[in-house]
């Protein structure tokens, strides 16, 4: 699983919108077949990359787990750097 946790710049990504805005600190990844009964499989943390440009931040982090099968995969922010968490990339693969 990659995650790459959210950077807010603008468009161009050379004008900071506001430094230290937000960004995804400590969450929990979930498998589930149901949608009610779920497994968590990582909880851990991402850095904070709030402040730095395209260019200066780390690239995509990575996490292993046990390989599963499942239907569905959930997202827990559980806390967050400055005004809440986000991600600007998120991939499972097998």
């Amino acid at each position: 699983m990659e995650l790459l946790n959210q950077l807010e710049w603008c468009v161009h990504c050379f004008l900071p919108i506001l430094k230290k805005c937000r960004g995804t600190k400590d969450f929990l990844v979930s498998l589930s077949n149901d949608k009610k009964k779920w497994i968590p499989v990582v909880y851990d943390s991402l850095p904070d990359v709030s402040g730095l440009s395209c260019i200066q931040r780390p690239l995509a982090s990575t996490f292993k787990f046990k390989p599963q099968s499942a239907k569905f995969v959930r997202f827990d922010v559980m806390s967050f750097y400055g005004l809440g968490g986000g991600l600007d990339y998120f991939a499972v693969g097998g």
